[in-house]
């Protein structure tokens, strides 16, 4: 069979079920998820899976939903995990789907030594998703890196102008409404020790994820010791943006800024 439509009631005509389970799943992750590997918190639910360290040994996540790899979890109440202070250690809070037990649910893996263990993504056996680290340091301190990737149902609606609906570098003045938008950003800061020399570059910056195309670049120039900033000047493709600013620092002798940036295009799958 090469084409299928569901769900269907009945039993006998054309597409009608019954439905497996990994159909259902399926479905859903096709619809919903963009990137298995590591999307899946549902945003705005709950308190959003956060997970906290209350006191001392105590790591909570709170209420919140999910799918993982297709599969709806929900979480109605917070969930406790006790970790052990031993500094030079880390800790993984996991969303998994337990496929021999037929559940999804939130575990703590650990301790690791140097680095944490990759997650398991074994079709058929455990689907896990990360929704946050924990380090150990001296002190001991805990530190907690928030993993947690949304599921991103739809493209922001976007109008654009030019000659082409996907390479933006075509002029042009036809309508179109491109789909898979996402927007990427980031600040980077700067610092320039020649006082002779007034533009500072080229400043590369790699995207998160590369567009198809070369997308839309806007940066902006926090000033810092920075005066009379004349443009920054901009290069990019589907990989990469690399500019150079031009300006002068008072000081003569090192220019410390922050330089920020803004991309538009459509994302690579």
């Amino acid at each position: 069979m090469t084409e299928i439509s569901m769900p269907w009631s009945g039993s006998s005509i054309g597409d009608c079920g019954p439905y497996t389970d990994d159909q259902w799943t399926d479905m859903q992750r096709k619809i919903v998820q963009n990137n298995r590997i590591v999307d899946g918190v549902i945003l705005g639910y709950g308190n959003g899976l956060l997970v906290t360290n209350t006191s001392g040994t105590t790591i909570r996540v709170a209420t919140g939903a999910a799918l993982v790899d297709g599969k709806f979890y929900e979480n109605t109440a917070n969930i406790d995990f006790t970790i052990v202070l031993t500094p030079g250690t880390y800790y993984l809070v996991v969303l998994g789907k337990d496929f021999l037990a037929q559940e999804v649910r939130a575990a703590i893996k650990g301790p690791y030594i140097v680095s944490p263990d990759p997650v398991t993504q074994t079709d058929g056996v455990m689907w896990e998703i990360k929704i946050a680290t924990i380090a150990i340091t001296g002190g001991p301190t805990v530190t907690i890196t928030d993993e947690r990737v949304y599921i991103s149902t739809t493209s922001p609606v976007f109008h654009r102008q030019g000659g082409l609906a996907s390479d933006w570098d075509i002029d042009g003045q036809v309508n179109y409404y491109p789909n898979l938008i996402r927007i990427q950003g980031g600040c980077r800061r700067v610092i320039h020790t020649d006082p002779h020399v007034q533009t500072f570059g080229p400043i590369t910056i790699t995207f998160p994820k590369p567009f198809i195309y070369s997308p839309l670049v806007y940066v902006t120039v926090q000033n810092g010791n920075i005066e009379e900033i004349i443009f920054p000047y901009i290069l990019q493709n589907t990989l990469v943006a690399s500019c150079r600013v031009s300006g002068w620092s008072p000081s003569l002798i090192t220019a410390d800024f922050k330089l920020h940036w803004l991309a538009i295009g459509r994302l690579a799958l």
